[in-house]
């Protein structure tokens, strides 16, 4: 939560506000909106302001849509910030089925070049290089190292090896070799 807007801030707010909304309007000598919806508009944005809370933002679109208001610049570079932080929350927020999706796929991958003879940490570190690249959830070569042996993953090894073919091969260590370099933070604390 934000500290309370000062009064001097407050102001400052106000009068952009009342500028955009209550002193100019679509016409010469005309106004967006009266003063209860100049007031209720500046409300919603003081308490965006205050809390950091996206749905004070949703509401004020509401507000103008139900009002016939036009979402003016004054208003609108909050909207974009609130859009901003909740597509922050949304990428540290991702559902634990999507999340466990992208760490099964992950050690399937491990799974594939282990059977195809890379070693157990570089493959943990081409499947982390994946989670960040290709499926936007980064998780560390370690963490996956880790977690690998307590997944069905090691028990596919064989089989895959054993329906293992030339093409198939040659596609997963193209795979490997085609991963970039992996950063410090990829990989993580490798810990005996």
């Amino acid at each position: 939560m934000r500290p309370p807007l000062t009064d001097v801030a407050r102001m400052e707010e106000f009068d952009k506000v009342r500028a955009y909304y209550a002193l100019q309007g679509p016409e010469p000598g005309t106004r967006w909106a009266d003063p209860i919806q100049t007031g209720a508009i500046f409300e919603l944005i003081t308490r965006w302001l205050e809390t950091n809370d996206p749905a004070f933002m949703d509401h004020a679109l509401i507000y103008c849509h139900d009002h016939r208001l036009p979402v003016l610049p004054c208003l609108m570079a909050h909207v974009v910030d609130s859009v901003r932080l909740r597509q922050t929350w949304e990428k540290a927020q991702m559902p634990r089925p999507q999340r466990e999706t992208i760490k099964g796929k992950a050690f399937q991958i491990m799974a594939n070049l282990l059977a195809r003879g890379i070693t157990k940490s570089h493959a943990s570190e081409i499947a982390a290089i994946w989670t960040g690249d290709v499926a936007g959830r980064p998780m560390k070569a370690s963490t996956l190292e880790k977690e690998y042996n307590n997944t069905a993953w090691p028990k596919f090894e064989g089989e895959l090896r054993a329906n293992s073919d030339t093409d198939s091969d040659a596609r997963w260590i193209a795979f490997a070799k085609s991963a970039r370099p992996i950063t410090d933070k990829e990989r993580g604390n490798r810990r005996a």
